[in-house]
């Protein structure tokens, strides 16, 4: 029965329940969360089909799924009985209660004050400031010897981090704040990622009395991220300040944050805009940058991808920098970000809250149950996807994919909740893409071995080393 898309109404009784891991299985997944979930994961598949249960009575309830016909269920057509439940209050130790992590009413409302600074009119002034960043950026290596390898898994991080701090602020982080906002975060969501993973944790949620957020509160990981998470207060606060004192009016997003208000005229806090400012520097910046680290390895293990791509951008840009206007002009180079984010989505799962009895994949979902969808798996399901693994941004022309389903291609989410930031990412990785590639070409670092890493995000493990080489050294050209 597995693998069955289903039509509303249908009778929960009538399905059994799916293929359960047993609770002395459980220690393996909760450990495989804490080093790489991916590939723990994919074997359970492979073993019981495309929909497993995870089931510790008394404790927790899980029901993974990996068909396209699932996220749609889930995302979209369903989606008023599934809804971002408590397990949502491990991300909210690191990133509070923002868009990501908040839920019910108080997320309605955050949205609808929040849309007005993601349309698509405030965006596209933001593609100078981006290009500036991606300039500097590509400035730095020419300081470097041509043909050395440099990690652009972190080279990604800083220029995303830069380009979502100007974005809030306005203005640039000092070297001394962009190295200690960068480990703040990373450390952040590391700590988020293993207090989630502790077996501990979710026991004690059980107890009576008991929540899971109050159980998280107790770990002793949650203390290193209030130290860290008072640093970025600190340097939202000083930006707050700044502008106060020198009573200057800006178009930044934080200006929009301290003047958004809802139709009763209500404002955001304090507390609350601390909350979304932490939440845009620290979800926003490493999703992008992971997203970019998986486009630049997938560019160059695919040379014909690569001279089409190179091909393009010098012809629409002619030497200048791109804009705003230009990403629609460069589709080749969009479907080849894509592309990179089917195959390794950054944010590889995402967990919803049954609050009914529902079917899943042919089978019994219960009420309580938290259902994780593997957008990871369903981006790579050989009867969506032919090929699944190979690169081929055809899939991304437009035109393509008219009769693909609905929940084929979820990199951002879906439904009401889709990422609010979608388009700032697109548009990010479109700019980053063609804005270096017309100064620089990054090849294999040789003998490297590129894996996945599916901790907060799905990243390289160990970083990406690449070979940077200026455009037409040695033998490569445009059309090389």
């Amino acid at each position: 029965m597995s693998g069955v898309a289903l039509e509303s109404p249908v009778d929960p009784a009538d399905y059994p329940l799916p293929p359960t891991l047993g609770i002395h299985r459980l220690p393996t997944v909760m450990s495989g969360m804490r080093r790489n979930i991916v590939p723990v994961l994919h074997e359970q598949f492979q073993r019981f089909g495309p929909t497993v249960r995870v089931y510790a009575p008394g404790i927790a309830e899980f029901v993974f799924v990996s068909r396209a016909a699932d996220a749609e269920r889930v995302f979209i057509s369903r989606q008023d009985i599934y809804s971002k439940g408590e397990e949502y209050d491990i991300p909210a130790l690191g990133l509070r209660t923002g868009l990501v992590t908040s839920r019910g009413a108080r997320w309605q409302r955050d949205r609808k004050m929040i849309n007005p600074m993601f349309a698509k009119r405030r965006l596209d002034p933001l593609a100078e400031n981006m290009t500036r960043r991606i300039v500097a950026m590509t400035e730095r290596w020419n300081r470097i010897r041509d043909g050395e390898t440099i990690d652009i898994a972190k080279e990604m991080m800083r220029v995303t981090l830069e380009i979502a701090a100007e974005t809030l602020f306005g203005t640039d982080l000092s070297e001394a704040e962009i190295a200690e906002t960068g480990a703040a975060i990373t450390e952040v969501l590391e700590d988020m990622l293993l207090i989630g993973a502790s077996p501990a944790v979710w026991v004690s949620a059980a107890l009576p009395r008991m929540r899971l957020d109050s159980a998280a509160h107790g770990h002793w990981r949650y203390r290193r991220i209030a130290r860290r998470l008072r640093q970025l207060d600190a340097l939202v606060q000083r930006r707050i300040d700044d502008r106060r004192d020198a009573g200057v009016s800006r178009n930044d997003f934080l200006a929009m944050l301290l003047e958004a208000e809802d139709h009763k005229s209500d404002r955001l806090t304090h507390r609350e805009v601390m909350a979304q400012a932490v939440t845009f520097l620290g979800a926003g910046h490493e999703t992008s940058a992971s997203g970019l680290s998986w486009f630049w390895h997938l560019l160059a293990e695919n040379p014909a991808a690569r001279r089409r791509l190179l091909d393009e951008v010098d012809e629409v840009l002619q030497g200048r920098l791109p804009t705003a206007a230009d990403i629609d002009r460069l589709p080749w180079t969009k479907a080849c970000f894509s592309e990179a984010l089917r195959i390794h989505p950054p944010v590889y799962l995402a967990m919803r809250t049954a609050h009914q009895d529902d079917v899943l994949g042919g089978y019994r979902v219960r009420a309580g149950s938290t259902v994780i969808v593997l957008t990871h798996e369903i981006h790579r399901d050989p009867d969506i996807w032919p090929d699944p693994t190979s690169f081929d941004p055809s899939r991304f022309l437009p035109g393509a994919g008219k009769d693909r389903p609905r929940g084929a291609y979820v990199p951002f989410g879906g439904g009401r909740r889709i990422c609010i930031g979608s388009q700032f990412a697109l548009m990010e990785g479109v700019l980053i893409a063609a804005a270096t590639s017309q100064r620089y070409l990054l090849d294999s670092a040789p003998g490297w071995a590129v894996l996945e890493e599916g901790a907060t995000t799905l990243r390289p493990r160990g970083g990406l080393p690449m070979v940077v080489r200026r455009r037409g050294s040695g033998t490569h050209t445009a059309s090389a």
